[in-house]
């Protein structure tokens, strides 16, 4: 899990959303969130660097990655 800026009210909102959907089948063995940080003011250099910290951590076994910002510029 790769959030948004941990100031954001929107990053905040979108993390607190996908953990309540992803709870149940955490506490179940399911799914194992192997990493979860936050970008700051949505560095996409700061979220690279979290996902290689992952990818090199979990040796590459890594099912899913869910990411805050897909990297487009504001309109």
């Amino acid at each position: 899990m790769i959030g948004g800026s941990p100031k954001d009210s929107n990053a905040i909102s979108l993390h607190d959303t996908q953990m309540r959907v992803l709870r149940a089948p955490v506490d179940r063995g399911d799914i194992k969130i192997v990493s979860d940080t936050w970008s700051k003011d949505w560095d996409p250099s700061e979220a690279y660097a979290h996902m290689s910290a992952a990818i090199e951590a979990t040796k590459g076994d890594i099912a899913a990655v869910l990411a805050a910002n897909d990297g487009q510029p504001a309109a």
